[in-house]
């Protein structure tokens, strides 16, 4: 019996102690909109940092007031920052804070029970603003003021672009959304992040907006130049707002994305060693082909490993043609482009660094069955004018040595003639 009443007293505990002043517990139930609405006051018309601020109801609230209206607007806290014309007070429990609130104090902080951080009242004055330097219209409701981007960053991190807004019509005529792309080569989309923060019926003239977008980058994002290009569009017919310039987007300018740590360690993982020079820039290491034995009509995948050898290369465009032994001028398959997609051009090549660069060739579907090789070359993109290849130092010839020898394989002599370099055979079949 007593063990019965010590487990019963312990269970009660957890449930009425620990659990139900858990903060994810009070964050669930609300427990510090409940204390909001104690706090107000019948005059005061606050704007109220939520976490899903489309999902609340301020009946709720209202009758925890005792049937008293309440004059609140919501917005989420947890990515956006509503900063009303006419000042006042800002509320925002733990869990749905502004970005940047740790460096703002607060009026006034309702703790939870364990003492853990609770609703904080804030003077909205107190908050900075991005500065506004741009006044560009979109849709009949909004102005662009202004943004903060960086300007490089790492693939694998994560892109931080505050963009400041202004309300010049009150009450929203949709419920508007705002997205912000990375777009890199042939409009080709990276990262993207659409949040609507603010409910239609909270709009009014003369506030300021901070959205805080947050873009992802994947680890293998390929380094090079990408723009980053702004919407706005109406949530429930994804019909875009028009800017001044009648365009559906804004381009608020471009990033340098780098190779991450973890990739640039990768970069030097592959099979097949050159090692081949073109001119005094540009050496090819090495390259993997993705399957030694292809059929016709199907797609041969080759990852090239260049190195810069200095800095401010020409504008080269790479060659990459597939050719039957014994006919060196038929070509049985082709894919030039700048490298990396075309997102990462040799000008912008750092001396000594190793890029990545991967290539789909297609295979005609009438090549015979035999033995291909895969030439790769250079050539300027305005001339047409090949890069000669050059002698390999030995510094460069014992470099692949040494990445050879550390990945335990062979050394292979590729043919290098006087514009390009012959890869290893592959064969072709017939379907």
């Amino acid at each position: 019996m007593l063990g019965l009443l010590a487990f019963g007293s312990l269970t009660a505990f957890d449930l009425f102690g620990r659990w139900a002043t858990a903060p994810e517990q009070r964050a669930f139930f609300r427990a510090d909109y409940a204390t909001l609405a104690r706090v107000l006051t019948p005059d005061e018309q606050p704007v109220i940092a939520a976490e899903y601020p489309y999902d609340l109801d301020p009946l709720d609230l209202e009758l925890i007031r005792g049937g008293q209206p309440l004059a609140a607007r919501w917005f989420d806290g947890r990515t956006s920052l509503l900063l009303p014309a006419r000042g006042g007070s800002l509320f925002a429990p733990a869990f749905a804070r502004p970005p940047g609130s740790e460096t703002v104090p607060p009026l006034a902080e309702v703790r939870g029970p364990g003492g853990q951080p609770g609703l904080a009242r804030y003077a909205t004055a107190t908050y900075p603003f991005l500065p506004e330097t741009h006044a560009e219209a979109v849709g009949n409701h909004l102005l662009l003021v202004g943004w903060h981007a960086p300007t490089t960053i790492q693939a694998g991190e994560t892109l931080t672009v505050p963009v400041g807004w202004r309300v010049r019509v009150g009450g929203a005529p949709a419920d508007l959304a705002f997205s912000l792309k990375l777009v890199g080569p042939w409009e080709s989309v990276w990262a993207q992040h659409d949040l609507s923060p603010v409910p239609p019926a909270d709009w009014h003239v003369g506030d300021r907006l901070i959205v805080f977008h947050q873009l992802a980058l994947d680890p293998a994002t390929p380094p090079g130049i990408y723009r980053l290009a702004l919407q706005v569009y109406r949530r429930e017919t994804v019909t875009p707002e028009r800017f001044a310039n009648g365009e559906d987007r804004f381009l608020l300018g471009e990033v340098r994305v780098e190779r991450g740590a973890a990739e640039r360690q990768a970069t030097l993982r592959f099979r097949h060693t050159t090692p081949a020079r073109f001119g005094e820039a540009v050496a090819l290491l090495g390259y993997e082909i993705d399957k030694p034995v292809a059929a016709a009509g199907e797609t041969l995948g080759l990852t090239l490993y260049w190195q810069a050898l200095r800095e401010d290369l020409p504008d080269w465009t790479v060659f990459t043609h597939l050719l039957q032994e014994g006919e060196p001028t038929r070509l049985y398959g082709q894919r030039d482009s700048q490298p990396v997609f075309g997102a990462y051009p040799t000008p912008l090549w750092q001396r000594g660094e190793v890029v990545k660069d991967r290539y789909d060739i297609p295979i005609d579907p009438q090549a015979p069955a035999g033995r291909y090789r895969i030439a790769v070359g250079l050539y300027d993109r305005t001339t047409g004018a090949r890069v000669p290849t050059g002698p390999v130092p030995r510094s460069l010839a014992d470099q692949a040595l040494a990445f050879l020898a550390r990945l335990g394989l062979p050394y292979e002599q590729e043919r290098v003639e006087a514009d390009r370099v012959f890869l290893r055979p592959n064969w072709i079949e017939r379907r």
